[in-house]
């Protein structure tokens, strides 16, 4: 979010700005050649940082409104999850979503399609975001425990 400070300096170098062009406008023919040149540098020089800091602002503002959207998305999608106890799943889809994900970051994302591991006999799903493993023996998805 953007911060006082940030805002302040945009306004500031805004103001600073206008108060060159004003004195530029006022002086007109009387200020002499090097001077003038000079108080338009200075005009230029404020003009460029105004820009800058306004262009940060924007950054800022964003960002805020991406967090705010993905945020909203989690609070839309976390009143369709339902929990079996290990996983997350939403009506209609049978691919689980990481509980890592979705505890820690409230993001849902799909664990990995199941492996089989006939030495060991455990189904394995592993999530592409957070990398974590969850073992089941039961392809159901019931009894998982993260590996």
């Amino acid at each position: 979010m953007p911060d006082i400070a940030s805002i302040t300096a945009a306004i500031t170098g805004i103001r600073h700005a206008t108060e060159i062009a004003k004195l530029i406008r006022e002086a007109g023919p009387t200020l002499a050649d090097a001077e003038h040149k000079l108080k338009l540098a200075e005009l230029i020089d404020s003009l460029a940082d105004a820009k800058l800091a306004i262009a940060e602002l924007k950054d800022d503002v964003e960002k805020r409104d991406a967090e705010l959207k993905r945020l909203r998305d989690a609070l839309t999608t976390k009143a369709k999850l339902t929990h079996n106890g290990v996983f997350y799943f939403t009506e209609g889809d049978s691919t689980p979503f990481c509980p890592r994900c979705w505890e820690m970051d409230s993001r849902a994302i799909h664990v990995g399609p199941e492996a089989w591991d006939s030495k060991l006999a455990y189904y394995l799903r592993v999530c592409p975001q957070c990398k974590s493993g969850y073992k089941t023996r039961d392809p159901n998805f019931g009894s998982a425990y993260s590996g």
